[in-house]
């Protein structure tokens, strides 16, 4: 309506402009030279509107340095500050200054400058700037500068001179010349806009926005502004600023800002959008709104998590809106006005969460065939969290505090428990007595199945099977093949042993046994044998290192060693050993600075060599290895094999500790515990004979070339 109310003053004042031309323009009718002249010139003078913008700029690299030589620079006009296509664009080549600022002209390069269309409509226009090889600028905001070009047809209006907007010729004022005539008849069919002024037709409502009802007739549109400034659309009585007296399609997004900034003091809420009824009031024998308002209010103000959410009021007449106490958080959860009820919930067949205590008048069942009959928690560490029945034999779940904490008969699960809700590997298993879950965060202190005693076991596992394990540990890692299986450790003494997923043992302490081995796959016949060779023993930690040699025309060879050789090792003892002929061969230099060296009474000898030593590391020096040792007291008159010495099994080391213990007992049909059944213990496994430990003779030298090699050790003893 703006612009309506500017373009009604433009057309009046051009209006009388033109009034007081035409009397000089009847007196010069006789001179038409001279009418020309004016005409030429204001011709002249609206061509001579330079159709260019002066811009300025400063030209750098893409790291900062100012751009002296002659670069190319893109000039580009978009309708957005971000986003879209360009209007316009042009390249020019630009020669910046020493300090790389440079000055053009906009348009210089376009037959028709910059074109005034792009400033036709009064929108606002931003300008980038891309330099050769560098990615396009931020916009900048054009200022009202450029937009000066709309003056070049400011003596016009929609592109029509004033005498298009005339009802008729006033009295005693003489026609136009025959070349204005012919000037304005061509702008007039040039337009294709509007007919002759003297043809227009028709009235209008005052307040009312013109409507061209026809190509010449002019009526009133159904948009009214009254005096206070209202717009109404099908009614001539606006209430409100939009008055809409009629349905709405909204095809776009339709926003209710806040009604303000926020502070560090307050929020602002945003603007409501309110629903009305009218109900009569018996009472006071009138209609009264009833009004419903939804508005979004800050939420968190002034905090480092500020958030809102949207409530619903309510007003009755003219009183003011009041909250229901019904509101949608930002993270869509619900609040209901105190007292709110649901008739119809809980709905059992869906799944339901109560929070409080709940009252059940009657007898609670839950039967299930295939899965937990009843399933509950309670941080209550005097009364179990549930006692009921499952759809199998014997009690779901029951808690005795003096005895057995929980026990659970089902077909599936005896007894679960979860922390941190349930594992995705743990989702759909079953068929277990005792079933620890946990989906708690990776590397947290959660744990599936914890056991904790002082000063007894924590935890026994017993099996009477010759053909399933006692305890199986799996880990399902597949990324990475270090994964650890099993972690033992002592809290005190930091002593630790780890089994990974591919099988490797660790321990940062010693390791003894009866015979150590390794047995493999036997090379020769994989599916059906295994190959089986028995470690070297000593005494001593020692070492073992092996090679061979070919002297060179001095009968000379310099064996080097790994640099760690003399750190780990000491007490050097050596064995050198002819290959393919007779010859003498001795140790011309022992070991000292990372080589030792073997000396031959004739050239070209080939030597196989063995240098045993004895171990000297930091481990080796604190744990040195005792060959003979005393039995503890509680050790003494037991056996690690009682069998080989003609000793019953009660002799076994260790033999109180693999008593089990006490038989649990389990609530009969009456509630009284029954003793276990004792299972029958495993007889003592078979070991399986093994093949002889074969010896394999290295291969002769294919040359006689001197060979230098690398110590290869070969451990001996226990190892750390």
């Amino acid at each position: 309506m703006k612009n309506a109310t500017w373009f009604v003053w433009r057309l009046a004042g051009m209006l009388v402009a033109l009034w007081c031309a035409l009397p000089n323009a009847a007196a010069q009718s006789s001179g038409g030279a001279v009418a020309s002249g004016v005409s030429g010139a204001t011709a002249a003078s609206a061509s001579a509107v330079p159709p260019l913008v002066r811009f300025a700029g400063v030209a750098k690299s893409v790291g900062g340095e100012a751009l002296t030589s002659t670069i190319g620079v893109t000039f580009l006009i978009y309708a957005d500050q971000q986003g879209g296509a360009p209007l316009w664009l042009e390249t020019q080549n630009v020669q910046p200054d020493g300090s790389g600022q440079y000055s053009v002209l906009l348009g210089a390069t376009k037959e028709e400058g910059l074109p005034a269309s792009l400033f036709a409509s009064g929108a606002a226009r931003w300008l980038a700037v891309q330099i050769s090889g560098q990615a396009e600028q931020p916009r900048v905001l054009l200022l009202s500068v450029p937009y000066a070009m709309k003056a070049a047809d400011a003596d016009t209006v929609g592109g029509l001179p004033a005498s298009a907007f005339l009802l008729a010729t006033p009295a005693g004022v003489g026609a136009l010349n025959a070349a204005s005539a012919s000037a304005a008849s061509a702008t007039s069919v040039t337009s294709g806009v509007t007919p002759d002024a003297a043809a227009l037709t028709g009235s209008g409502t005052a307040g009312y926005l013109p409507l061209w009802t026809t190509a010449s007739n002019l009526g009133n549109s159904g948009i009214f502004q009254a005096s206070n400034g209202y717009i109404g659309i099908d009614t001539a009585a606006p209430a409100i600023g939009l008055d809409v007296n009629n349905s709405m399609i909204v095809r776009g997004g339709f926003t209710m800002p806040p009604e303000g900034a926020a502070s560090s003091a307050s929020g602002a809420t945003s603007h409501s959008f309110n629903f009305q009824a009218s109900a009569y009031n018996s009472s006071k024998k009138s209609a009264e709104l009833q009004s419903f308002r939804w508005q979004a209010t800050p939420m968190g103000n002034n905090t480092p998590s500020p958030s809102g959410v949207l409530k619903l009021f309510f007003a009755e007449g003219s009183a003011s809106y009041v909250s229901t106490g019904f509101s949608i958080a930002s993270n869509g959860i619900l609040s209901f006005a105190p007292g709110q009820t649901f008739p119809g919930v809980p709905e059992l067949g869906v799944p339901n969460t109560f929070t409080g205590n709940q009252t059940v008048s009657g007898t609670l069942t839950a039967n299930s065939a295939n899965a937990l009959g009843l399933f509950a928690t309670n941080a209550s560490n005097l009364v179990p969290a549930i006692e009921g029945n499952n759809s199998g034999s014997g009690p779901g779940v029951e808690g005795f505090s003096a005895s057995t904490g929980v026990s659970g008969y089902a077909p599936n699960v005896g007894v679960y428990g979860a922390s941190a809700g349930e594992s995705v590997l743990g989702s759909g298993q079953g068929k277990a007595g005792v079933w620890g879950d946990t989906g708690g965060p990776s590397n947290s202190d959660y744990t599936a199945i914890r056991g904790t005693a002082d000063e007894n076991l924590a935890g026994v596992f017993e099996n009477n099977s010759s053909l399933s394990e006692t305890v199986l540990m799996q880990n399902h890692e597949q990324s990475s093949a270090l994964t650890e299986v099993l972690y033992t450790s002592g809290t005190y003494f930091d002593g630790f042993c780890t089994i990974d997923v591919s099988g490797n043992l660790t321990c940062n302490g010693d390791i003894s046994g009866a015979r150590k081995d390794f047995k493999i796959d036997d090379p020769v016949d994989p599916a059906n044998k295994y190959l089986v060779h028995a470690s070297v023993e000593s005494s001593e930690m020692m070492n073992i290192y092996t090679g061979n040699v070919v002297t060179d025309a001095n009968g000379l060879v310099t064996v080097p060693l790994p640099t760690w050789f003399e750190t780990l090792n000491t007490d050097f003892r050596y064995q050198l050993t002819i290959v393919g002929r007779k010859a003498q061969a001795w140790i011309s230099q022992e070991v000292q600075n990372g080589t030792f060296a073997i000396s031959t009474d004739t050239p070209l000898v080939k030597v196989s060599w063995q240098i045993t030593a004895v171990r000297q590391d930091p481990y080796a020096k604190a744990h040195p290895l005792i060959a003979e040792q005393e039995k503890p007291a509680n050790e003494r008159g037991t056996y690690l094999r009682p069998e080989l010495y003609g000793q019953p099994r009660d002799k076994l080391i260790g033999a109180a500790r693999r008593t089990r213990p006490g038989a649990a007992v389990k609530p009969g049909a009456a509630g009284k515990p029954v003793a276990a059944v004792e299972p029958t213990m495993a007889t003592e496994p078979i070991v399986a004979a093994k093949p002889p430990v074969t010896t394999n003779t290295a291969a002769p030298a294919k040359s006689a070339t001197a060979v230098k090699t690398a110590a290869r050790p070969v451990s001996a003893g226990t190892t750390p």
